[in-house]
């Protein structure tokens, strides 16, 4: 014999449908906002990239000025001492005494 479900039994098997039509819409829209986040996250990577590109060459380029300082400096230094040897051997009477080095 066949067996025909109550409707008590009817009743409850719609609810619990319908609740998964409710669960299936909620996950559904909890992936769209995953996947707007994902873009979000995806463009925002992009920007930091680009940004820290930017941060990397002005620290290049300033490495670069450094250098070209310290380089100007330093031959600064060696001929400000030569001009000092010099005008001390004048003061001494000396003139200018050129040394072989």
């Amino acid at each position: 014999m066949l067996k025909l479900p109550n409707a008590a039994a009817l009743n409850r098997l719609i609810k619990e449908v319908a609740g998964l039509k409710e669960d299936t819409r909620k996950l559904l829209v909890g992936q769209a906002a995953a996947v707007s986040l994902l873009g979000t996250v995806d463009r925002s990577t992009v920007k930091v990239g680009k940004e820290v590109n930017f941060v990397a060459t002005a620290v290049v380029k300033v490495e670069k000025a450094v250098e070209k300082l310290a380089r100007a400096a330093s031959v600064e230094a060696r001929a400000g001492g030569k001009r000092k040897r010099v005008e001390e051997e004048e003061e001494n009477g000396r003139g200018f005494v050129p040394t072989v080095r």
